[in-house]
């Protein structure tokens, strides 16, 4: 069974448990929901990312820009070739708030840190500079307690630090490309990364520095099963 497959039976799992705690009794009232398109002012109608940051703004990554929306309209970012401090690509694939309320957002060709005082971005590209990203094709972020944020390119595992905009590359010591291919990530209670590549998911803990081999494999069965064995 493929990890697509997993991730699907995984999501069908959750929908059940969710629509058995609900009470759909008469007393409860009906859901209402409100519509967003092109017609109220969002910049495609393919939505990739939401993000609502701590000062209440809602952010929409798309196909094609990056919305604002403050409660009443949309302001929208795409990449302008004659504007170095324009969002570096308008496919946007990711959004995330780190511990300062600074927002980033990963996109097709490069990272970049949203400026609320100009309203425009700092863009972190990879290049052949010492502390540059490996990959320009950002499609997970994970905030940290610290310094850093996790980005998960088409490459690999970045280590960034959101002081300095430096990047660290974490190295897959199975030496499995396909594994390097990151798309998504999720850092839990115990610090530990979770890291969901094409092939698998795998854990990695930054502080006692294990390597990415703590992998979990699809078994007849339709479950999960963790086989831990960290190398030192």
């Amino acid at each position: 069974m493929k990890l697509k497959n997993i991730l699907f039976s995984l999501s069908f799992i959750l929908i059940v448990l969710i629509a058995n705690a609900q009470d759909f009794s008469s007393k409860n009232q009906l859901l209402k929901f409100k519509q967003f398109s092109l017609t109220e002012g969002l910049s495609q109608s393919s939505v990739l990312c939401i993000l609502q940051d701590s000062k209440g703004f809602l952010w929409f990554g798309t196909r094609d820009g990056l919305n604002k929306y403050d409660g009443h309209t949309f302001t929208s970012y795409r990449y302008n070739y004659k504007d170095k401090n324009s969002i570096s690509n308008s496919y946007i694939k990711c959004l995330l708030e780190d511990k300062n309320g600074s927002i980033w957002v990963g996109t097709n060709n490069g990272l970049n840190k949203y400026i609320t005082q100009t309203d425009n971005f700092i863009r972190y590209k990879g290049s052949n500079i010492d502390g540059s990203l490996i990959n320009n094709e950002i499609w997970s972020l994970a905030a940290t307690k610290t310094a850093y944020i996790w980005i998960g390119t088409n490459e690999g595992l970045e280590k960034f630090n959101i002081n300095t905009g430096k990047s660290k590359h974490i190295v897959d010591k199975t030496q499995i490309s396909t594994k390097n291919q990151i798309r998504s990530l999720f850092v839990t209670s115990n610090n530990n990364l979770w890291i969901c590549n094409r092939e698998n998911i795998t854990i990695y803990n930054d502080q006692k520095k294990q390597p990415l081999c703590c992998l979990f494999e699809v078994e007849k069965v339709g479950y999960m099963k963790a086989e831990l064995e960290f190398r030192y």
